[in-house]
């Protein structure tokens, strides 16, 4: 390899990080915005899966939330490359053992190529709920393929209390 090669290669290499870095910072932004817009937020970040092209992000606000009480799910969709389709986002809320106590789909919506992407939910917890621990999960998944693109089943934990 000639230096000019290797030189345009140690370039590419910086361009890279540094959209990377970028991105990351992209999305802290927006996450910070939307926790600011709810309120003191408890912040959850999910590990990126290098097979899944989408990572993502969740804050909660309230947490704990009481019974009867609305809670603000935010997830923001970081996507590390194009996307060609539209997408719909999957919410579950899940008891101790796992057990989906709400469910929830938005879809129509796109995550721009290398971009984020928030989405809003929100959940009056109802009477019939237990106080206790709860998990969060989401998935992105493709309208016309059905393809998964982000998976994350321990998206944020949440606290509900109070008396039934």
């Amino acid at each position: 390899m000639t230096s000019v090669s290797a030189s345009r290669n140690a370039g590419m290499g910086h361009v890279a990080s540094t959209l990377v870095a970028m991105t990351v910072s992209v999305a802290a932004v927006v996450i910070s915005m939307a926790a600011a817009q709810i309120g003191s937020a408890r912040l959850h970040s999910s590990t990126t899966v290098a097979s899944q092209p989408v990572s993502m992000s969740v804050a909660i606000s309230p947490d704990p939330v009481g019974i009867l009480n609305r809670a603000t799910i935010v997830t923001a969709f970081q996507s590390s490359g194009d996307i060609p389709e539209p997408l719909r986002a999957q919410l579950e809320v899940r008891d101790g053992i796992g057990k989906p106590v709400l469910s929830m789909n938005q879809s129509g919506f796109r995550v721009p190529s290398r971009g984020t992407r928030a989405i809003y939910w929100e959940w009056r917890v109802p009477a019939s709920v237990d106080p206790g621990g709860y998990t969060v999960a989401v998935k992105l998944v493709g309208v016309d393929s059905g393809k998964v693109y982000g998976e994350e089943p321990r998206a944020a934990t949440l606290s509900v209390k109070g008396n039934r």
